[in-house]
């Protein structure tokens, strides 16, 4: 199993993510060029819709595959914090986020 993840793609590694740590909210990814995100490797935005809520994950299109996936767990934990503390309140990563991403981590990598 774990030589599979290291081989992953960001497709595999997508589906997984919303297999095994699903939101309840939409969320949308897209690779874009780093400029359009301030440099930063990833950034989630909370979209609103008239019908609909949801988010949409940036990752910015330079990084290697290993750097892509830990992006996109990262800024995954922050949706999934959202469920109990909003986004604006959960920029600066509290226990919660860590939480979140320890669990996505360890499960990605086999750990208990």
């Amino acid at each position: 199993m774990a030589r599979r993840r290291e081989n992953a793609s960001f497709q595999d590694a997508k589906r997984w993510l919303r297999k095994h740590f699903p939101s309840e909210y939409t969320v949308r990814i897209q690779l874009v060029a780093p400029s359009s995100i301030n440099g930063d490797d990833g950034r989630v935005r909370w979209i609103p819709g008239k019908s609909e809520d949801h988010f949409k994950i940036l990752i910015a299109d330079n990084l290697n595959i290993h750097q892509t996936i830990d992006t996109l767990f990262h800024e995954w934990a922050h949706v999934l914090t959202t469920h109990s503390i909003p986004l604006d309140e959960n920029a600066s990563h509290p226990d919660v986020f860590w939480a979140h991403y320890g669990r996505i981590y360890r499960k990605w990598h086999g750990e208990p």
